[in-house]
């Protein structure tokens, strides 16, 4: 997912089907928890993008996640990326 979002910052296309097909794996394994899991292990520059991600899948919830030992409301602090909420529109 870093590596996707990299690229996309380098670039600005998105491979967007390849991250949604990413998304989708790790909701397959790990369940509720990839949300935590992705918020943890992703730097927060990239949260804008992997939360318009998750609101498209429907698997954005109000809950709260903890990132480097912060207790962070993801919710509220991010907000999403209008480009990418047109291009997913699309699909």
């Amino acid at each position: 997912m870093k590596r996707l979002f990299n690229r996309y910052e380098k670039t600005g296309e998105p491979n967007e089907r390849l991250i949604i097909n990413h998304l989708v794996l790790l909701y397959n394994v790990f369940g509720k928890q990839a949300t935590d899991m992705l918020f943890f292990k992703l730097e927060e520059k990239y949260w804008s993008n992997l939360k318009t991600f998750l609101v498209f899948l429907n698997r954005m919830p109000l809950e709260e996640a903890y990132t480097q030992g912060l207790k962070v409301n993801k919710g509220v602090t991010t907000v999403l990326n209008d480009e990418l909420i047109t291009i997913l529109r699309n699909i």
